[in-house]
């Protein structure tokens, strides 16, 4: 049997108890010439052990922790030792290990890692395909047909590899999550549930994602008036684009004007139906006719207030909104008025 990097150490063979199924209960492996073993390690730096010989070290301890049957430990100290000195004997090990831990898919990994690094006609290549064997009766199978073929498949949060339609891949036994996803396409997930040795089909058809139309104004909302309880009195709709921002500012200051000369001619009315008021009474005394024509007046003057302040406000923010947008900006700033009068059902909005 070959020596560790020349240090006097052998990677030695080890069994945990008695032989089981068939002898491949083993920890250990023996020894293999240092030439099959990636030969000796060259001198480690002053004061620092060397690679070799750590990984000899966890080796020894996962023999160890497996003997006492604490196999997570003794996988970790495998797999450190694996990261230092790719040895087929550690690769043998951490499959055996794998494998007493119910963790079929990862032991074939370890196989595979061994079957790479150990090469054909390994003294320990027939336990090796032994195992192989035992493992493949034991995974489960998933027969996937997926649409679109470009979809990725993850499977319990790992992706795995794979193109086209059709897909196939090895599971544990035991529930899983399947998670397909693709581009432009609604992800679908599916739960299932595997046995020892089964072939399960499993079909997943993605649905295209719904096209997003959520276009904004490029002045950052919407322009509008509403009158008695919300009517839509204006609403100027906007593409995106400088030509189309001009056109909501010049449509909102339009707006403005227009309440404006609506403001001045409820002003007219108001004091048309005041001045009619005065042959009918005298003073505050009047009669039912002076009445009317008073509270007429009132009203009409109440509107015209209403309609003035939003035709000025409507106006002026179109007209900064049309200068700033002339000057080059990008982001008109929010202009935001809300005119509510108590007991008219008037209500005039506008907001940027």
């Amino acid at each position: 049997m070959g020596n560790l990097a020349g240090r006097g150490r052998r990677w030695t063979s080890r069994r945990l108890g008695p032989v089981a199924l068939v002898g491949l209960w083993w920890i250990g492996l023996a020894g293999v010439p240092a030439r099959a073993d990636n030969g000796p390690a060259t001198s480690p730096a002053p004061g620092r052990a060397p690679t070799a010989d750590l990984a000899l070290r966890h080796f020894e301890r996962g023999v160890a922790l497996a003997r006492r049957e604490r196999l997570r430990e003794a996988e970790r100290e495998f797999v450190a030792a694996w990261a230092l000195a790719q040895r087929p004997s550690i690769a043998f090990n951490m499959a055996t290990v794998r494998y007493r831990l119910g963790e079929y898919v990862a032991a074939l990994g370890a196989l595979d890692d061994y079957q790479r690094v150990a090469g054909q006609g390994h003294s320990h290549a027939a336990e090796a395909a032994r195992l192989r064997r035992m493992l493949e009766e034991r995974v489960a199978h998933v027969s996937l047909e997926l649409a679109p073929a470009t979809a990725r498949v993850f499977v319990d949060g790992s992706e795995r590899p794979g193109r086209g339609r059709r897909r196939r891949f090895v599971v544990d036994p035991g529930p899983h999550e399947v998670k397909v996803v693709a581009n432009r396409h609604l992800e679908a997930t599916e739960r299932l549930t595997v046995s020892a040795g089964g072939v399960l089909p499993l079909s997943i058809v993605l649905r295209p994602a719904p096209e997003r139309s959520d276009r904004q104004s490029p002045l950052g909302g919407s322009v509008g008036a509403a009158t008695g309880g919300g009517a839509p009195l204006a609403v100027a709709a906007v593409d995106d684009g400088a030509g189309s921002s001009r056109w909501v500012a010049l449509g909102t200051g339009a707006v403005g004007a227009l309440s404006l000369m609506a403001s001045a001619g409820l002003s007219l009315a108001a004091l048309e139906r005041d001045g009619a008021s005065e042959s009918d009474c005298d003073g505050n005394r009047c009669l039912p006719e002076g009445h009317a024509a008073r509270a007429q007046a009132l009203e009409y003057g109440r509107l015209a207030t209403v309609t003035g302040i939003a035709g000025g406000v409507l106006l002026a923010s179109g007209l900064a909104a049309y200068l700033v947008i002339a000057l080059g900006s990008e982001a008109p700033p929010p202009v935001g008025a809300l005119v509510s009068p108590r007991g008219l059902g008037t209500q005039v909005q506008v907001r940027f």
